[in-house]
């Protein structure tokens, strides 16, 4: 029972952001190897590392702190206790909460997925799985929250942001369209001009892909400059005309799979996992980050009093 505690602490502790370098990763191996016997490792990828620890019960304080304190910083291996779910069922969907404001607004806000940094990581590493072979050299955020998926692939791929921005917003000259959004306004939008150079390919993001009218204004925009639309990014992107003909032109990546029960309710606008939603398990208690298991989170604290009882 400790050992299946030691290692769902190992499982769940703060560890999803890469390591910065492999010396990082050897010193805090060796810190632990002396501290904790005895230790199994794998590596997996260069920065991916998975110790099982066995441990008497009298070091099981040592244990707790040194793990906190030296796993920072590393990412849990695929296949450890905590699963993911399959690519079509990711457990971070059902953190998507529903609207309670009315037609004004969109019908749901995912950026619970970005409070909980586990959540967000898993996210940020399906749609990066998702593009590989696709090739550009700077990511287009679509403003508003188009800036945090866009920021997030662009740091992890070490390429460039470039924001997108609602008309009247930037202080230098611009160029500037009209499009339809998602409630059937019309709205302008600008980008800096010049923004790249003629030729660089552009990877557009933004959180949700509806009508795709605010997209289409966005690869006016790229391809008015010369620049080439690399591909398209969401959380979801819904199905209808102007969408299908966006996963016929472009590479296109979105959380939400194709053809899954998520995509079928996202096309209904109205998810079976709103009837239970509840965002309070999803927040970190005392520091600790965890992901939940079963999509019910538990704290870590209360799940080792549990086993160790």
């Amino acid at each position: 029972m400790l050992n299946e505690w030691i290692k769902h602490f190992i499982g769940n502790v703060v560890h999803r952001r890469p390591i910065a370098t492999r010396l990082q990763a050897a010193d805090a191996l060796m810190r632990l190897q002396r501290t904790l016997k005895p230790l199994t490792l794998r590596s997996v990828g260069g920065y991916r590392i998975l110790v099982q620890i066995t441990v008497m019960p009298d070091l099981v304080p040592a244990c707790e702190y040194r793990l906190y304190r030296f796993w920072i910083g590393f990412k849990a291996p695929p296949g450890n206790e905590v699963e993911k779910g399959p690519r079509d069922d990711r457990w971070y969907l059902n953190l998507m909460a529903p609207n309670t404001k009315g037609d004004k607004f969109a019908w749901l806000d995912p950026t619970s997925i970005y409070i909980n940094d586990a959540a967000f990581s898993d996210l940020v590493d399906d749609l990066m799985n998702d593009l590989a072979g696709v090739e550009y050299d700077v990511v287009a955020g679509l403003d508003a929250m188009g800036f945090v998926l866009g920021a997030a692939l662009a740091a992890r791929s070490n390429t460039g942001f470039l924001p997108i921005r609602k008309a009247g917003k930037l202080c230098v000259d611009t160029d500037s369209v009209s499009f339809g959004n998602y409630s059937g306004r019309t709205q302008n939008m600008e980008m800096r001009t010049p923004a790249f150079a003629p030729g660089t390919r552009v990877l557009l993001a933004d959180q949700w892909v509806e009508t795709g009218g605010t997209m289409q204004g966005a690869i006016n925009l790229v391809e008015r400059q010369q620049g080439v639309v690399a591909g398209l990014v969401a959380v979801a992107i819904e199905d209808n005309e102007q969408t299908t003909a966006y996963r016929t032109t472009y590479p296109c990546a979105s959380a939400v799979v194709p053809g899954s029960r998520w995509q079928t309710e996202c096309n209904a606008q109205s998810l079976s996992s709103f009837e239970s939603y509840d965002p309070t398990p999803y927040f970190h208690a005392s520091g600790l980050r965890v992901k939940p298991d079963s999509c019910q989170a538990r704290g870590l604290r209360s799940r080792a009093i549990q086993q160790l009882r």
